[in-house]
């Protein structure tokens, strides 16, 4: 057998472990990223031998190749450990914050020409997270619009503003404000841009890190150091109407950054509410900087992130965005600078984005943690019977004493199921319902080609319904593969939907096992968490015809809200 040339990864490479190349029965070859700026998804050896088929294949991932995905909140430059009080902040060096953007937006269509300019933060290869009131632009009528897509560049490994050759410039795909940002108070005070092109990650490029594990959910505590960085003004005896009226011109041409300390809230609201003025500190601001003043975030830094590290991973985790501050000069005395509180939109970002499926506090103590180990299972044909306990949280929905779906217990009262199955005129395979009914909704990444598991009491293949709980270990499959795959029976297959399954077939979910689970590990957490529902499919276990799975992940402000208004 001959396995021939193997396939290319993004972002990695591949080298043949046996001479002269050889691509032959048992020859064997390993796939690498391209490390430190991409880690194997999933984290294994990426060893595939050639076999009597002439497939490479994987004992860890069969014939699926891992994928190479960004390392977010690790900059290949480490930060200085300690920071000097200095006024106005320090000078960055290349490579310290990889994830700042800079936002320039020129609206030509004016006259004059309007001009400003903000930061913002990279989340991935295609995403920047920013400030609304960078980018808003406000109708006669005070309703606030984003500005026109077409007015905006992003510059990304910028480090000299004088050197924007250097950099990596994008234009824009789509500008997404939050839907209750408020102009007058700037409360929901964050927006997501989304590039035309994607960035490749390198020592001046990489992600930052959202909030994610529980302690970094609950948002930044008083007291905690964290880090700004940005192009704003240098010199606190500027004042803003100076910075406004003299342009683009006193912007700190390279790239600085400060370190501030985390205010406690109530100090915070005091300070600005003993101040004439309509100021109001929401709960999804926080404040940071020193009581006697002498540095802090200024005009032109809008939008950048405020980063603080977490002590347990070493990674940099953006707790906040740079928002507005009291009419007095930058640096005064007892005027902290006043941030987004991002741990509250993580949500949201989830929403809008559709790749991060983030915390939920329901059951979050006990759930997705089995009493029982996974490891001393038998494999079957198709699937595996499931030892007792295995997946605690499954749920049996009955009609009459017959079972017709599965379910995902998400607390005491919830049960998380498919909409189809409980709705006799829902189409499951018709795009325009939400296909989720009200296990853990923690924080996971959907990772392509990662292992998940399907279980259920469905047919297997032509056979009966067995009467144990059977499961299945299969990957998740890219959203384009299967939409071709799905295309040629004219079936669409929409954003809210996650494929699995193995393409040569014999492994998938069947009827009777709609709305059951689809589950991952997350190595973080230790626990398993809700990723889909069992949905649909074209037949049980066909070649080139993958399970088809509610995205759970997008129902997930949608789930809160129902339990919370029910109880």
């Amino acid at each position: 057998a001959d396995c021939k040339a193997p396939r290319e990864i993004s972002h990695g490479s591949v080298t043949f472990s046996t001479p002269q190349n050889l691509t032959t029965y048992q020859s064997e070859i390993r796939y690498f990223c391209q490390e430190p700026f991409y880690q194997m998804v999933p984290n294994v050896t990426g060893i595939f031998a050639c076999d009597a088929k002439g497939a490479w294949r994987s004992s860890e991932l069969g014939t699926r190749l891992p994928s190479c995905q960004p390392v977010c909140g690790q900059p290949s430059r480490a930060l200085p450990t300690l920071v000097k009080r200095i006024i106005g902040g320090r000078n960055a060096e290349p490579g310290f914050f990889p994830w700042q953007a800079l936002i320039v937006v020129e609206d030509t269509s004016r006259v004059p020409n309007d001009r400003w300019f903000g930061s913002g933060a990279l989340l991935s290869e295609s995403w920047v997270l920013t400030a609304a009131h960078v980018l808003r632009s406000q109708r006669r009528d005070n309703t606030v619009i984003a500005v026109s897509k077409e007015h905006v560049n992003v510059y990304l490994g910028l480090h000299d503003v004088r050197n924007k050759i250097d950099a990596v410039n994008r234009t824009v795909e789509k500008i997404i404000l939050h839907e209750s940002f408020d102009i007058q108070n700037y409360n929901h005070d964050i927006a997501l841009v989304k590039l035309k092109e994607k960035v490749t990650m390198g020592p001046y490029i990489m992600p930052v890190c959202l909030p994610q594990d529980p302690h970094e959910l609950g948002g930044p505590q008083p007291n905690t150091l964290g880090l700004v960085a940005g192009w704003g003004i240098s010199n606190p005896n500027i004042t803003v109407d100076e910075v406004i009226s003299s342009g683009m011109q006193t912007l700190s041409d390279v790239l600085q950054y400060v370190k501030l300390p985390v205010v406690l809230h109530a100090e915070c609201k005091t300070s600005y509410e003993s101040r004439s003025g309509n100021y109001s500190v929401t709960e999804n601001m926080f404040c940071a900087g020193y009581y006697e003043g002498g540095k802090d975030t200024c005009l032109g830094d809008s939008g950048g992130a405020f980063v603080i590290r977490d002590l347990d991973d070493r990674r940099w985790v953006a707790q906040g965005l740079v928002s507005w501050g009291g009419p007095e000069e930058c640096g005064s005395k007892q005027v902290y600078g006043v941030y987004t509180k991002v741990s509250n939109y993580v949500d949201w970002l989830q929403e809008k984005t559709g790749w991060t499926f983030l915390d939920s506090n329901l059951e979050k103590r006990f759930c997705g943690k089995p009493k029982f180990s996974r490891s001393s299972l038998a494999r079957i044909i198709q699937g595996r019977y499931a030892q007792r306990g295995i997946s605690p949280w499954i749920a049996m929905l009955q009609r009459n004493g017959r079972p017709f779906c599965g379910g995902s217990l998400i607390g005491n009262r919830w049960v998380v199921t498919a909409a189809h199955c409980l709705h006799e005129e829902l189409d499951p395979e018709n795009p325009v319902f939400r296909n989720t009914d009200v296990i853990s909704l923690s924080s996971f990444t959907v990772i392509l080609g990662a292992m998940v598991i399907v279980s259920g009491w469905g047919k297997q293949l032509l056979q009966r319904l067995p009467d144990a709980l059977m499961e299945i270990e299969i990957p998740l499959i890219d959203h384009e593969v299967c939409k071709e795959a799905y295309s040629k029976l004219q079936k669409i297959i929409t954003t809210d939907m996650i494929c699995a399954g193995e393409e040569e077939g014999g492994k998938d979910s069947c009827s009777g096992d709609s709305g059951g689970p689809m589950v991952a590990w997350s190595n973080r957490t230790g626990q398993w968490q809700l990723l889909g529902s069992v949905s649909w499919g074209d037949g049980c276990g066909l070649q080139n015809r993958y399970g088809v799975y509610s995205n759970v992940l997008l129902s997930v402000p949608w789930i809160r809200k129902v339990a919370q208004m029910q109880g």
